[in-house]
């Protein structure tokens, strides 16, 4: 299954990190610290980004097994049970 519990944490520090360097972008009034505050924010967003694709496309993988899954099951409560006579045996008691 999906790690979906650390994935979760994880994007919620990274966005909580974000936050913080856009806030203490707005603080400060020295414009080249602004320009790498928001330059390190940018990186995480991206990073952010980066684990919400990797986390969707398992995500949608795993769905599509279990799709796969539910399919083959439906398929062979479909299936007919048929008889044929395919040979006879025949014996006496003496």
């Amino acid at each position: 299954m999906i790690c979906g519990n650390s994935s979760n944490s994880s994007s919620r520090s990274l966005k909580k990190e974000i936050r913080g360097y856009k806030k203490e972008a707005r603080r400060t009034t020295s414009l080249d610290e602004k320009v790498e505050l928001h330059k390190k924010a940018k990186e995480l967003e991206r990073k952010r980004t980066e684990k919400e694709r990797i986390y969707l496309k398992r995500k949608m993988r795993l769905i599509g097994k279990k799709e796969e899954i539910i399919s083959d099951i439906e398929a062979r409560l479909k299936q007919e049970i048929n008889t044929a006579e395919i040979f006879t045996i025949r014996w006496k008691v003496a």
